[in-house]
């Protein structure tokens, strides 16, 4: 998605995967050297270098869906592990600084916990992109 987008990924650790060059011929990723990538060992790193734009958290518990949501030029799109989400501690912090918004992506079966990441990422990276190019 990245690549395709001209997105830059911001990879927090501690992750689920490894980036080896074994692990991404593995996946399929052959475009992965057209993907300007951060490395940051923990969240306070990530924050403590992150350029100064708003993020955008794409959590579950939020109160606007995507569609409903007012994206500008510059947002981050912040994306949680599967398994833990992101940090509730970070969410919080950044949003009483008025830093940050959470935003939901809206599913109709209560027995569905999430959507898994990538399906997730690519909702979103859409919906902000046809947005903003319609401002």
């Amino acid at each position: 998605m990245c690549a395709a987008f001209s997105c830059t990924l911001h990879l927090i650790e501690p992750m689920g995967f490894e980036i080896t060059e074994k692990a991404l011929r593995r996946a399929g990723l052959d475009y992965w050297e057209h993907v300007n990538v951060y490395l940051h060992k923990n969240w306070e790193s990530f924050l403590q270098t992150r350029p100064e734009r708003r993020m955008i958290f794409i959590e579950t518990g939020g109160h606007q869906a995507p569609l409903d949501f007012d994206f500008e030029p510059g947002d981050l799109l912040v994306f949680g592990a599967e398994t833990f989400g992101i940090p509730l501690e970070v969410m919080e912090k950044e949003i009483q600084k008025n830093r940050a918004h959470k935003v939901t992506i809206p599913m109709f079966n209560r027995g569905v916990r999430s959507l898994n990441l990538s399906n997730t990422v690519s909702i979103a990276m859409y919906v902000a992109i046809a947005k903003l190019q319609k401002k």
